[in-house]
């Protein structure tokens, strides 16, 4: 299933950022900027590129917005008169 669409591209960029991260041994960064469990990690590390592109390509979202509503809030009033 070749789908370029933005979904699939993002989901590949995540998920190879995630494996990377991974294996560089920063699995608490990759939790932490990602917001990704330790247990996906594990698995990711184990997965074939293959597998990876397969599941970036299956259309569902891997990854969520996690901001919060007060901070994004005050992100966008503090950023709307271009400062």
């Amino acid at each position: 299933m070749n789908d370029p669409s933005d979904i699939t591209h993002l989901n590949r960029l995540y998920l190879l950022k995630a494996r990377e991260l991974a294996l560089q041994g920063e699995e608490g960064r990759a939790a932490y900027l990602l917001g990704i469990p330790s247990e996906a990690l594990h698995v990711l590390i184990r997965m074939p590129l293959s597998a990876i592109e397969a599941l970036a390509e299956s259309g569902l979202l891997v990854f969520g917005f996690r901001a919060a509503m007060p901070g994004l809030r005050a992100f966008a009033a503090e950023t709307a008169d271009g400062s």
